[in-house]
């Protein structure tokens, strides 16, 4: 009989891939665009047309036209070109284009222009790791952090490399310090709770799940992920509670019908494994764990 911690554990207990490191940063590299503010809430042809290239390039830019912006950019370089705005900001249209090898270059070059700019080195860290330059990933996320020693993307960042790369204990460094600057931050609360099931540190990771599901209370991954380690744990019936508050703020979120099963199956209870298998399987024809789980419930009730 499997137990929830195979039953799509991997949302609390993530096994890391050879390239996991690259997928988390995108994430926070996105995050951290450090466009300025519109000038105004509503965009205006108006102002477009009266304004400045920078001005066209900033307004085009938080409108999503990314074409007319980078043009935009290129007029502004053409007058200045070692304008750092527009190249930093060229290097944030090269990583939404997907173009992490430009994006490298233009962050670079952003870094020479403003070497004491710890955004533009933690945005080129960002962009290594998209080309799976690992050392130059954490050369980089070093400079932004000896930069500013409170910058939390860059720490978290650090961080996430840190687990990609299987350095649990330096993980959980970065995002112990980082919460420290940000203490009522979900994803870094997230994330050191994910470094302590690594290590087995099962109520240390509990605390710190529970912590930000009380600052994000409706939060259906977060109760999913609290009812996952409550199953590592043996807490089933909490587990199931859990899980029941998932499934009614996201009626569509197989997993948690998954895991539910699995705590079912292990209070012995199989019609009700079954009926959750079902419902898993029914959002997503393809999910192995809740197949092989419908099987095997179905294999004690005949």
């Amino acid at each position: 009989m499997k137990k929830p911690t195979n039953k799509k554990a991997s949302v609390a207990k993530p096994t890391v891939k050879k390239n996991s490191a690259t997928a988390v940063a995108k994430k926070a590299e996105i995050k951290d665009r450090a466009i300025p503010k519109k000038t105004s809430k509503k965009s205006s042809g108006k102002l477009i047309k009266n304004s400045s290239a920078l001005e066209k390039a900033i307004e085009y830019h938080h409108q999503g036209q990314l074409n007319e912006a980078w043009t935009a950019y290129q007029t502004v370089l053409k007058k200045e070109p070692k304008h750092f705005l527009a190249v930093h900001s060229m290097g944030l249209i090269a990583v939404q284009m997907k173009s992490h090898d430009m994006a490298s270059n233009l962050f670079k070059m952003a870094c020479e222009i403003e070497p004491k700019n710890a955004k533009a080195f933690n945005n080129l860290a960002n962009a290594y790791l998209q080309l799976n330059k690992n050392d130059l990933a954490l050369k980089n996320y070093n400079t932004a952090i000896a930069l500013e020693a409170d910058y939390v993307d860059a720490l978290q960042n650090r961080g996430l490399y840190f687990v990609g790369t299987h350095q649990t204990q330096k993980a959980s460094e970065d995002f112990s310090k980082a919460l420290k600057i940000s203490p009522d931050n979900i994803e870094l609360l997230s994330n050191l709770a994910k470094v302590m099931i690594t290590e087995g540190r099962y109520q240390d990771a509990l605390k710190e799940y529970e912590q930000a599901l009380g600052i994000a209370p409706k939060s259906a991954v977060l109760l999913n992920n609290v009812g996952v380690l409550l199953c590592v744990l043996k807490r089933f019936n909490e587990a199931l509670d859990c899980f029941n508050k998932a499934i009614t703020l996201n009626h569509q979120y197989a997993e948690a019908f998954n895991n539910r099963a699995a705590a079912w199956m292990n209070l012995k209870a199989y019609a009700k494994a079954c009926g959750d298998y079902e419902r898993a399987v029914a959002l997503n024809s393809s999910y192995g764990d809740a197949l092989q789980g419908l099987a095997k419930a179905r294999s004690f009730l005949n």
